[in-house]
């Protein structure tokens, strides 16, 4: 056969494989293969971890030394990390973005808690202060039961000492928009 002839006979046999591939039933998506449902799955882990997680002393210690740590790296998330209508990021995916700056690494190392708790910390914190104000507003009987009431008290016993530390790291960095 003429090398031309090899090369027709090699992409007929190639269209032929992909259409029998492309013919052949597909397994309907799992987690595991279909990326969307996968993000879903984190997404609701992520979920089950800030509803179980609890705040202390001790890591909203860490917590304070890391923040204060973080000199110089207000823009280390991306305008693009949290596009409209893309889906959001998860605990690991924020983790992995301090994990990969020297100084957030270094902030986190010193104060020794992990990028992973911190931003799980983050997060609960954020949960607690909105709760804390929907209990203001229309008091605990509408706190939803998959909220720690324990980190609803957590955040409105330490809420001076949080608004002094947001007040010190937008004075040391200046107030970005």
């Amino acid at each position: 056969m003429r090398c031309s002839n090899v090369r027709l006979l090699m992409r007929a046999t190639a269209l032929l494989v992909l259409a029998g591939c492309a013919a052949a039933p597909h397994p309907p998506p799992t987690p595991a293969t279909d990326p969307i449902a996968s993000h879903r799955a984190q997404v609701e882990a992520d979920i089950a971890l800030i509803n179980s997680y609890r705040l202390t002393d001790a890591t909203l210690s860490r917590y304070i030394a890391a923040a204060r740590g973080f000199t110089g790296v207000q823009r280390i998330f991306s305008d693009t990390l949290f596009r409209r209508g893309a889906p959001g990021p998860t605990i690991d995916d924020l983790a992995g973005i301090l994990e990969r700056n020297h100084a957030t690494r270094s902030a986190l190392a010193n104060a020794g808690i992990t990028s992973r708790e911190f931003v799980t910390f983050i997060f609960t914190l954020f949960q607690a202060g909105m709760a804390a104000w929907l209990v203001e507003q229309h008091g605990w009987d509408k706190l939803p039961p998959e909220i720690a009431r324990d980190n609803v008290v957590f955040y409105q016993l330490h809420k001076t000492q949080l608004d002094s530390l947001t007040a010190e790291l937008k004075q040391r960095e200046g107030d970005l928009p």
